[in-house]
């Protein structure tokens, strides 16, 4: 059994138990997601239950907030961990405030789910997790596994971008790491990078600009020794893989890649 059919046997369960719990989302209902985690739930639970959305995820939010409020239990299904910036506004100013601006008088409980990506197309080869996650909270985060992309600072526009992954940054990417975060003190950003094999979009040369980059974020971390070492092996399938180290990063002396 694969994790997909666990999900499904997860939700189906859960459908079944609380008849409060709605899925709302694109493409969660006749297709059963892009991924097939609701795969014949809709036709098991109902179209009211199992909800086929536009595509605008400010908008699906917004229709699992005003269930919350009316006492259902909405699970949002956001298609792509790249989408939820469009729901972020809705996120923050709207669902995570609503119960402290109402003074205990209303709640929205609200479940906002969403995935990675599967590498199908210029406009899911982000790393948005590390955004998310690593930049604002790095103290809470261990390491950020990040897919070869354009490097830090390297584009300005959607079409400069596609360009540099196709064939790398022109300038220095240490400078474009300098440019990018100006005089500010980062905390650093751990990672694990990996170039995919069957990636055809995004050039292996973005990998080592990104390895030069995170050399420069990651020294940052604590201002005591040692400095950021690196190690090099090959694993098990044969590809190179560049190994950033720090022992006092984590307590306990653990490594950090």
């Amino acid at each position: 059994m694969d994790g997909r059919q666990v999900l499904v046997r997860c939700f189906d369960e859960n459908l079944a138990r609380d008849p409060r719990i709605v899925i709302l989302g694109e493409d969660v209902g006749k297709l059963g997601d892009v991924n097939l985690v609701f795969e014949g739930l809709q036709a098991k639970h109902g179209a009211d239950r199992i909800v086929d959305t536009g595509i605008r995820e400010a908008t699906i939010l917004g229709q699992g907030v005003g269930a919350a409020l009316r006492g259902l239990r909405p699970v949002v299904d956001i298609q792509y961990v790249d989408y939820l910036l469009y729901a972020l506004e809705v996120a923050a100013d709207d669902l995570a405030t609503l119960r402290w601006r109402t003074g205990g008088g209303q709640q929205a409980p609200v479940i906002i789910r969403t995935k990675g990506h599967r590498l199908q197309g210029i406009w899911h080869t982000g790393s948005p997790m590390a955004m998310i996650l690593s930049i604002h909270y790095p103290h809470l985060v261990a390491a950020v596994g990040l897919h070869s992309g354009v490097v830090f600072g390297a584009a300005n526009t959607p079409m400069a971008g596609l360009g540099f992954m196709r064939h790398g940054s022109l300038g220095a990417p240490e400078n474009a790491v300098h440019s990018a975060i100006g005089g500010s003190s980062v905390l650093g950003m751990p990672a694990v990078l990996i170039h995919g094999d069957r990636d055809h979009v995004v050039h292996p040369v973005n990998l080592e600009q990104l390895v030069t980059q995170f050399k420069v974020l990651n020294p940052s971390i604590a201002n005591s020794t040692p400095a950021l070492s690196s190690a090099s092996r090959v694993a098990t399938d044969g590809r190179h893989v560049e190994i950033l180290q720090r022992q006092d990063y984590l307590a306990d002396e653990k490594s950090m890649v």
